[in-house]
């Protein structure tokens, strides 16, 4: 078996399992094939299992925007931008205006600039995304990048400082939960998964190559129903917001 190929086979099963539960609830079969296969079936994976429930993000949140918060507005805009969009945290403190258009609601990431270098991938922005954007082009709206860097005008903010931003305000024990911005990626599947959403759009949305019987959906891009979703996220993003 491949380097890898376990670890691919048990996310595959779990895509599978949901899609068919999926199924079954919309009486579109009368029972799920893989019900009975085994978990872990693919072999021992190291567990990656930190995500947000709802409350967490709501605690998020309220944390990163309150008075207590040390963080820069970059780094702020930043965080909530990764959980609006569910990219990852490198592609979020690199993203460049020219990349974006806010009046169509899109993102469109290069290529070069993805992690699977496959194809340009479109993120569709939600108007939480859309009306923080909004506030930071005010900003940086003639600058390159959209986080440009408080110190470097010709650079983007270090991606890393997201991470130790979150890491800060859970030592000073403002912050309860321990994660870093990339588990968002994790939270969002879990929570979108939650609501009904379709693993194969949600996976789409994340930029995952599926394999095994996923890989079908490989072959269409699901545009309208990627948008829809982004949609139904962002609405729950505002009302915990609000909370």
């Amino acid at each position: 078996m491949q380097r890898g190929a376990k670890v691919s086979a048990n996310r595959t099963l779990t895509l599978a399992r949901r899609m068919f539960e999926y199924a079954v609830d919309q009486t579109l079969i009368e029972e799920n094939p893989v019900v009975l296969t085994r978990k872990g079936a693919g072999g021992k994976e190291k567990s990656k299992t930190t995500n947000l429930s709802f409350d967490g993000i709501e605690e998020m949140l309220k944390v990163i925007d309150g008075a207590d918060s040390d963080m820069s507005w970059q780094t702020r805009a930043a965080i909530k931008l990764v959980l609006a969009t569910a990219k990852r945290p490198g592609e979020v403190a690199t993203v460049e205006w020219a990349h974006v258009n806010l009046d169509k609601g899109e993102w469109i990431n290069p290529r070069h600039l993805t992690k699977e270098k496959r194809d340009d991938h479109m993120v569709f922005l939600n108007k939480y995304a859309v009306n923080m954007l909004r506030e930071v082009h005010k900003v940086t709206g003639r600058a390159k990048h959209v986080f440009q860097s408080p110190r470097h005008e010709d650079r983007c903010v270090d991606r890393h400082s997201l991470s130790r931003a979150i890491l800060r305000l859970h030592k000073a024990g403002i912050l309860k939960s321990k994660f870093t911005p990339h588990d968002f990626r994790r939270t969002f599947s879990s929570r979108m998964a939650d609501m009904g959403q379709m693993p194969h759009v949600v996976e789409k949305i994340l930029d995952h190559q599926m394999e095994g019987v996923m890989a079908v959906y490989n072959l269409a891009s699901y545009l309208p129903e990627r948008k829809a979703a982004m949609d139904v996220w962002g609405k729950q993003l505002d009302l915990l917001s609000k909370c």
